[in-house]
């Protein structure tokens, strides 16, 4: 019964990881595509997403910079460059 639950809960961490990544792509994918139209967005600004009960655990902020999502729409760095770079909080 202890081994089911444990196997149960590590498939469920493994879906939420996937859950995650999925997001944190579709996220960063979106700003490096579309991020051209943020041009009058001050600078030093930082473009922000709440998710809210994500995967069961409350809150999570996603947090770019305007100047990552300015060089990634650019070309100076990848998609995957930015999904680095992004802050996240979760509360």
């Amino acid at each position: 019964m202890a081994d089911q639950k444990a196997k149960q809960a590590s498939q469920k961490q493994e879906a939420q990881a996937a859950t995650q990544e999925k997001l944190d792509q579709a996220l960063s994918k979106s700003l490096c595509d579309y991020g051209a139209g943020l041009k009058t967005l001050p600078e030093n600004e930082h473009v922000s997403f709440i998710v809210t009960d994500f995967t069961g655990s409350g809150k999570q902020v996603h947090v770019y910079t305007k100047d990552d999502i300015q060089a990634c729409v650019s070309g100076k760095f990848s998609v995957a460059k930015l999904r680095e770079k992004v802050e996240r909080y979760t509360f």
